[in-house]
């Protein structure tokens, strides 16, 4: 969003510019190279205007530049940062009058916004002024002169309103129609790209808040977005501003309330509420399919969020997930190969059957034997004695003859290809824990996840009405 509005606040000095040409009714040659002069000035880049030139006395003063690009920095390789069908800009005339630009419209048609980061790590949309810029308030005076052939006088008048500088920018309606965003890192090798963006952005004051709404299309699916930034120079400038915003689309529905920095990296603090029908579908649908062949169904989760340094931060979260639910704090740090997940979570039932499903289909049944005598009725299978410990119960069942089994135990392999995913170091404390046709009472398990490998302290296990410790490892790193 910084770069749109960035590159909008740039262009809309073209719109003060010609102001001041339609009242001294210079031509509309004067208009275009006085824009392209006073972008080369205050930013080094060469907007150009390849189109016509067109604008209006009535009711508003209006200019249309139709076939319009604005190049990358100086020295950055690539094609432009931004072109565009066309820029039209429609002001108030009678505020100019008391140096206040009051914008009625400001509309980008079929705009394609290239953000490039080269492998020096610049970054294309980045506007810092060259060291030769003037600073201080914008100036119409300050352009620098252009060969035309327009009279002297008009020549000398252009880009001037009394001398004085902008006291107020009000906009009152901004349009983005049918752009495009493209995204690449040369460094990593990361593309994206938005389709279909139609935005509307309304300020009445620059010291007011900024709402956005409009839709995008990601992936092929169609997101909407209403929002609202409440300083929008401050994050202009790097620094952080108040900023809401909410988005739903067919896989994720979310709201954001707190504060975003977009410095030289992006910073944020605030409340989180997001729900899906399918993180399954989501991770699909986001570029990282989910290898594992259960669970990852229907989640929700809500809390404190803060995200610096590439490293996100939660507190006082409450989640849900395949219908277990659960509340604790952790963070997620992105800065290795793999995302690595430190937290400790108190959860109803952890449902280990969900994520632990049968991987290759069983072997085909063979063919049918001739019937034989039905088996004795199987004995009721044992169990332990009233305080009895399970230390006891499993040797008494040692000691015993073997018994026909009710049921077999499943011989379907197991993938545990999603332990791949991530490291971390997790604490765990349920109410329930289930795995296979195992129900254990409240638990407490200590889990650490390095490169596939899962290792699991089971600190507290109420089983069988008595008490247990143990030790599961599980080799994911081959699945």
């Amino acid at each position: 969003m910084r770069f749109i509005l960035k590159t909008l606040f740039t262009l809309a000095t073209l719109l003060i510019l010609a102001a001041g040409a339609l009242m001294l009714l210079v031509p509309r040659d004067v208009v275009r190279d006085q824009a392209i002069a006073f972008v080369k000035q205050q930013t080094g880049r060469t907007l150009t205007v390849d189109g016509e030139t067109s604008f209006a006395f009535y009711p508003d003063i209006g200019v249309r530049l139709e076939d319009v690009t604005l190049s990358n920095p100086p020295g950055m390789k690539g094609g432009p940062m931004l072109r565009m069908a066309s820029l039209t800009v429609k002001v108030k005339l009678l505020p100019l009058l008391s140096r206040s630009v009051q914008v009625e419209r400001f509309t980008l048609q079929r705009p394609v916004f290239d953000l490039l980061i080269d492998a020096q790590g610049r970054r294309n949309w980045d506007f810092t002024r060259p060291r030769a810029a003037a600073q201080g308030p914008l100036r119409f005076a300050a352009a620098p002169h252009v060969r035309s052939d327009a009279p002297g006088f008009a020549r000398a008048q252009v880009g001037r309103l009394g001398g004085g500088a902008i006291q107020e920018l009000h906009l009152s309606a901004v349009r983005i129609v049918e752009g495009i965003l493209l995204y690449s890192d040369v460094r990593t090798g990361t593309r994206q790209r938005l389709d279909a963006i139609n935005l509307a952005l309304a300020q009445k004051q620059l010291s007011q808040p900024l709402d956005v709404s409009g839709d995008f299309v990601w992936r092929g699916e169609k997101v909407a977005l209403n929002g609202q930034i409440g300083t929008i120079t401050a994050l202009m400038r790097g620094g952080p501003s108040a900023v809401k915003f909410d988005i739903a689309s067919t896989h994720l529905k979310s709201r954001f309330d707190g504060r975003v920095g977009l410095g030289a990296a992006l910073t944020a603090a605030g409340r989180v509420d997001a729900e899906t029908p399918s993180v399954r579908n989501l991770a699909a649908w986001s570029g990282a399919p989910l290898t594992n062949p259960k669970g990852f169904g229907a989640a929700s989760l809500s809390g404190d969020i803060r995200f610096a340094d590439r490293v996100l931060t939660f507190s006082k979260t409450r989640f849900s997930l395949d219908g277990m639910k659960g509340q604790g704090n952790g963070s997620l740090s992105l800065k290795g190969a793999r995302p690595y997940l430190r937290a400790a979570f108190a959860i109803d039932t952890l449902n280990l059957n969900a994520y632990t499903g049968p991987g290759a289909a069983p072997p085909p049944p063979r063919p049918a034997a001739a019937p034989a005598r039905a088996p004795a009725p199987a004995a009721a299978p044992a169990r332990p004695k009233e305080g009895q410990s399970l230390t006891d119960f499993i040797e008494d069942l040692n000691k015993q003859p073997p018994q026909p089994q009710v049921r077999a135990w499943s011989r379907r392999a197991m993938n545990f290809a999603a332990l791949n995913a991530l490291n971390a170091d997790v604490n765990v404390n349920a109410g329930a824990l289930l795995f296979q046709r195992i129900k254990v009472g409240q638990s407490s398990v200590s889990a650490s996840l390095r490169e596939g490998v899962l290792t699991a302290e089971l600190t507290k296990l109420q089983l069988y009405g008595g008490q247990g410790t143990g030790r599961v490892t599980v080799n994911g790193a081959r699945a």
